[in-house]
């Protein structure tokens, strides 16, 4: 699979949207992906496939600490690496920007992801009770920090 990683584009936000309600109870706007892609200190990758979107990932950078407040790999794209590829490229940008920690929530129950972030040097820090809604459910809060690599 020949994949290509860039930078988000505004042209890409309708595909972006349109993979985010397929695959999230509670998905983010069109609205909202295009205010972060506004905003240049964050990280706003996407993934695809000659011409398809596979996969989207967003960092918010802050000084040395960074978030990552979403990210997705489209359900045609899945089990085939890219996840880890498109992770370990936000964590070289992060690395760029002086991010030294980043965070982020992950479903209970999403263990696919969990061992994504494990195998990226992410590990367990915590947890927040019913932070998930459609269904309800716990969340993770995982961290990876510098000296970890992906």
């Amino acid at each position: 699979m020949d994949i290509r990683i860039r930078p988000c584009r505004v042209e890409d936000i309708d595909r972006i949207a349109a993979m985010e309600a397929a695959i999230f109870s509670e998905p983010w706007t069109k609205t909202g992906f295009l205010e972060t892609l506004s905003e240049t200190e964050h990280v706003f990758l996407v993934a695809e496939d000659q011409e398809n979107l596979c996969a989207y990932g967003i960092l918010y950078c802050n000084s040395d600490e960074g978030e990552i407040p979403t990210i997705a790999v489209s359900e045609e794209a899945r089990g085939r690496g890219l996840g880890k590829r498109l992770l370990s490229r936000m964590m070289e940008e992060a690395e760029k920007r002086g991010v030294a920690h980043v965070y982020l929530e992950v479903r209970k129950s999403n263990l696919p992801a969990q061992r994504l972030y494990q195998a990226c040097g992410f590990s367990l820090v915590g947890q927040r009770k019913g932070f998930y809604h459609k269904p309800d459910e716990d969340a993770f809060v995982m961290a990876f920090h510098k000296e970890d690599i992906c």
